[in-house]
């Protein structure tokens, strides 16, 4: 198994590491030793679980600057938590494609505008212009004048998600569904509510009905793929991924995903190809970068890890992380016998 080096984990200033979560837990918050353990059942340091959760907590309200700031300044605390930095870029990059999602199935609604009433025109615009309150109240105002409004009652659903009011959202979806079973976007958004408050089972319920009505929901199959990943069903998660090929062979999502979960599960060798299928596809996916130059390194490819360096560079030339690892890959290949002391366990 490859081993996983400090050149795979976020390098910050050590001088942050030692600094207070802007809203630290109090001493009394912090759990007893017992509890607060690494799974190698060694202590963390009550800094470093401040900063865990202190993280945790801003990753809830969806504030991601400051939450992985947090989580690396724990890692730095405490090294053994590293892997939680791979499980945090996967969330990242779920989270976004989550979002870029539901809008691309609310795009593709197809209803004519000659046959809309004026209120759900009225309330597309403002939803268009993220004036939410007003969209929500235009929508409310179409299904007034006519219950059986599926249109409007999608798009009022639509609204709250978008306003995160997902509890809403799920009761005007499974309405929906009551008036029409063949929605396969309401069993869509149905599921993603499901997924944004982490009910796992009942989202993928939905997403399966989705599939079963259209095999081909590319959008669905994602979704699903993410909430098996959420469950910790990773092999059936790369499964739905692997289903994908053959709708999107072209999608740099589904390869990057995999390749995140193979990392998670400690795959290192065989998450390489699916981070190099990325950046065939996009070549400016930094993240895909940023994992293969730590990857090669780990395997020894130093010179693939300079030439992936060299490219991340010209789109982020001013990345210090990668400038460092691109020094400190030129001196490993150039002294390729000299320990550099940075390489640890993929135990630890």
């Amino acid at each position: 198994m490859a081993k996983q080096s400090k050149s795979n984990q976020p390098q910050k200033n050590p001088a942050t590491a030692a600094d207070p979560p802007s809203e630290a837990l109090s001493l009394s918050e912090i759990p007893d030793e017992s509890i607060r353990r690494d799974r190698n059942n060694e202590v963390i340091s009550e800094a470093a679980y401040q900063h865990l959760r202190a993280g945790t907590d801003y990753f809830k309200q969806q504030k991601l600057p400051q939450a992985e700031s947090e989580i690396i300044k724990a890692i730095e605390l405490h090294p053994a938590l590293s892997p939680l930095y791979n499980v945090f870029g996967l969330l990242k990059i779920a989270r976004r494609a989550l979002s870029t999602l539901k809008q691309s199935v609310y795009n593709a609604l197809t209803t004519d505008p000659e046959f809309m009433d004026e209120f759900v025109k009225q309330g597309i615009e403002y939803l268009a212009q993220e004036r939410y309150p007003e969209a929500e109240e235009q929508f409310q105002k179409a299904i007034a004048l006519n219950p059986g409004n599926t249109d409007a009652l999608f798009r009022l659903g639509f609204t709250q998600v978008s306003q995160k009011k997902y509890r809403e959202a799920i009761e005007i979806f499974e309405e929906l569904i009551l008036m029409d079973p063949q929605n396969i976007n309401a069993f869509f958004m149905l599921g993603i509510a499901y997924s944004e408050v982490r009910e796992y089972y009942p989202c993928i319920s939905n997403l399966q009905h989705a599939l079963r009505l259209q095999p081909a929901f590319v959008e669905a199959r994602l979704t699903l793929a993410d909430a098996y990943h959420h469950q910790g069903k990773y092999l059936i998660s790369l499964r739905e991924l692997e289903a994908l090929e053959q709708f999107i062979p072209d999608e740099d999502t589904t390869y990057l995903h995999r390749g995140m979960i193979l990392m998670e599960m400690e795959q290192y060798e065989e998450a390489v190809p699916y981070f190099e299928k990325v950046i065939e596809l996009r070549p400016n996916v930094a993240e895909a970068y940023d994992l293969l130059v730590g990857l090669y390194e780990n395997l020894g490819n130093f010179a693939r890890g300079i030439e992936l360096a060299q490219q991340s560079l010209q789109i982020q030339p001013n990345n210090p992380e990668m400038q460092a690892a691109l020094q400190r890959l030129e001196a490993r290949l150039s002294n390729p016998g000299q320990p550099d002391g940075t390489t640890l366990s993929s135990e630890a």
